[in-house]
């Protein structure tokens, strides 16, 4: 067999994914003629067909619209156009991606349509300002972190910090922090490794796009998830991510901002109904200055009814501001 039998198919399938869609259709002189010009690949009509009848065969949805100049285009593909542009919507909005490597696998998703339709996906590409630096090891630190996940072992890394000039530096000069992944998830602009510290003896969690190198992969089994343990329910308690010892929180909030709540904490917290258009609920939290920043922005709308220990550091907090703007 020669090797242009061989290649041919590929060839036209390559053609056809790249050059059609719904919109846009080849002819079958297009398609001898692309193959001669392009390929160096001479053929004739019935072979284009036979081997098109072969590519609907394997399953490609490949549409023929019979006519003096027969015209094909390729149909349904693995994602759509508004898919498509979803993920490239992701892509940009994950800050812990430096521009570049955004740029880049923004490319290779708009070329998973065909070229007309990439082009159009491109279009934001271009616009895409490149004004904020970021760890270009970021895909290989990832891919380190669940590689120690689906090994069950321990990580050992050094994580980065900016000083008063802007430079990033090693934090606790260079030392290694040590902890026992359990998984990877996005919250805000970031991304974030979940898991057990060694240093704190507790869960904890570090932003990937500080960890200064692929982290090392060390021997020892990493300590299991406690019983029941739930990332997102993990997330939902935290407040930007910053760690502190979490409390149970009773508040009441104003009906106004029930959506904000349970964006926030999630559709399984309780709610009671109470008196004035508000309700209850009780929340699990990580109580910090981001906490009650986050209660002060709804201006008196979300109460904090106890415990009194957190209501008493909430109002001394917000006397003190007030107090250090006299």
């Amino acid at each position: 067999m020669k090797n242009e039998d061989i290649f041919r198919p590929l060839y036209l399938c390559k053609i056809l994914y790249e050059r059609t869609d719904e919109e846009h259709s080849l002819s079958t002189v297009d398609l001898i003629r692309i193959l001669s010009e392009e390929y160096g690949i001479s053929t004739h009509r019935q072979t284009i067909k036979n081997d098109l009848n072969v590519m609907r065969e394997f399953g490609m949805d490949i549409e023929e619209v019979r006519s003096s100049q027969n015209q094909y285009k390729l149909l349904s593909r693995t994602f759509e156009t508004a898919e498509l542009k979803l993920m490239i919507s992701a892509v940009f909005s994950a800050k812990f991606i430096p521009p570049r490597k955004r740029v880049e696998l923004a490319d290779k998703i708009a070329s998973l349509t065909s070229g007309y339709r990439s082009e159009a996906l491109k279009e934001r590409i271009e616009t895409e300002k490149q004004t904020r630096q970021g760890n270009d090891q970021i895909f290989y630190i990832i891919d380190q972190i669940n590689e120690a996940i689906n090994q069950k072992k321990k990580i050992s890394f050094q994580y980065l910090k900016y000083n008063s000039k802007k430079q990033q530096g090693l934090r606790h000069n260079g030392e290694r922090y040590t902890m026992s992944p359990y998984g990877l998830t996005w919250n805000g602009d970031n991304y974030y490794v979940v898991g057990y510290s060694d240093k704190h003896k507790e869960i904890g969690s570090f932003r990937v796009d500080r960890i200064a190198k692929v982290p090392t992969i060390l021997k020892a089994a990493a300590k299991n998830q406690p019983v029941g343990f739930s990332i997102d329910a993990y997330v939902n308690s935290m407040m930007r991510m910053y760690d502190s010892k979490r409390e149970t929180v009773f508040l009441r909030c104003s009906n106004e901002v029930i959506d904000s709540i349970i964006d926030k904490f999630g559709e399984e917290i309780d709610i009671v109904e109470a008196a004035d258009d508000t309700f209850r609920t009780t929340i699990e939290t990580a109580v910090n200055h981001v906490f009650f920043s986050w209660v002060f922005g709804f201006e008196g709308k979300v109460k904090i009814e106890g415990p009194s220990m957190v209501r008493e550091r909430y109002c001394r907090m917000v006397k003190n501001e007030a107090d250090s703007l006299n």
